[in-house]
């Protein structure tokens, strides 16, 4: 659980010996850090279902956001995972 600023926690942690930050969260939580400019990456997991109804994926009002194709990958189940550099 994250209660600091999106850019003062995103500093401290940078500030750590390590690799990346994994951010798990809602679509408020990416609005916050994509508004800040606090993202470096986006992986998203489309599920094979579509769904009558449901909640968005990110909360509005978000940023618009260029992004590019860094990788996918498919699994047997359906699941394709992709990852978009934030540009």
């Amino acid at each position: 659980m994250v209660s600091d600023p999106p850019e003062s926690w995103a500093e401290s942690v940078r500030a750590m010996p390590g690799k990346d930050i994994w951010l798990v969260g809602g679509g408020e939580m990416v609005r916050e850090f994509l508004q800040k400019r606090l993202v470096n990456e986006i992986g998203i997991s489309i599920h094979p279902r579509l769904l009558g109804d449901g909640i968005a994926l990110f909360a509005q009002p978000y940023p618009e956001t260029e992004l590019e194709l860094v990788r996918s990958k498919q699994y047997p189940s359906g699941l394709l995972q992709v990852f978009y550099r934030v540009k």
